[in-house]
């Protein structure tokens, strides 16, 4: 009889605890990442929406016209531009928080700033007569509809060379922005280089007397079209 109440003991204990940990799952939100493609776009465009979320969780694509689809945890959507910014994913599963996300996305309605996030390499560089210098590149690939309004420097060199859609334009030292590449698409790749100032070396010996150069950064004025 004894052996019958430990036993009787230790399912309720065993239940109690099971309780406990499904409790405690409810406050775990459904795991899901959603992403715009392109992230900034011009009205009329298409833009591809795309998520992965948990795949034990049940998704639901809310449209802009609030019409509701059953969606599978690894799926896309393409839509209009302009109605992206009311369209949102919702998220639900047993004994967890439900969650409702909308899409990180830019529309462009007039100008827009897109920063110039690139990696800097220091060495010779052929815009300078094979002196060493910075160089800097990224590829834009956004919306095709984009084009370029003006193009801005963001920190202080002596000079700076810009390449873009076959065109080069040289800033001088005071001088922040061009509009040499207006009307050229924003997609493709963007070039630009500075050479080294009179303290500044690649790989200073001594670091008392040159130092490692600064990044280059910079941004482009968008607009949708001409």
């Amino acid at each position: 009889m004894r052996e019958t109440d430990f036993n009787a003991l230790g399912r309720r204990l065993i239940g109690m605890m099971i309780g406990a940990g499904l409790l405690a799952g409810c406050g775990e939100p459904v795991g899901m990442r959603l992403e715009a493609v392109p992230a900034v776009a011009c009205p009329g465009s298409e833009v591809e929406l795309r998520w992965i979320g948990d795949s034990d969780a049940r998704f639901t694509f809310i449209h802009a016209d609030g019409r509701r689809e059953r969606v599978k945890p690894d799926d896309a959507r393409t839509v209009e531009a302009s109605q992206v910014s009311a369209v949102r994913l919702s998220a639900s599963a047993t004994l967890r928080t439900s969650k409702t996300d909308a899409f990180d996305f830019q529309l462009v309605e007039a100008r827009h700033t897109l920063p110039l996030r690139v990696n800097t390499t220091c060495g010779p560089v052929k815009t300078f007569e094979g002196g060493d210098g910075l160089t800097a590149q990224q590829t834009v690939a956004l919306d095709p509809a984009l084009t370029v309004s003006e193009f801005h420097i963001r920190e202080w060199r002596s000079v700076i060379s810009v390449e873009h859609a076959a065109l080069r334009a040289d800033l001088p030292v005071g001088q922040w922005l061009t509009t040499s590449f207006e009307g050229t698409p924003a997609n493709g790749l963007w070039t630009f280089t500075s050479p080294l100032g009179e303290n500044e070396a690649c790989d200073p010996e001594d670091s008392a007397l040159r130092y490692p150069p600064s990044g280059l950064s910079a941004e482009l004025i968008v607009t949708c079209g001409m």
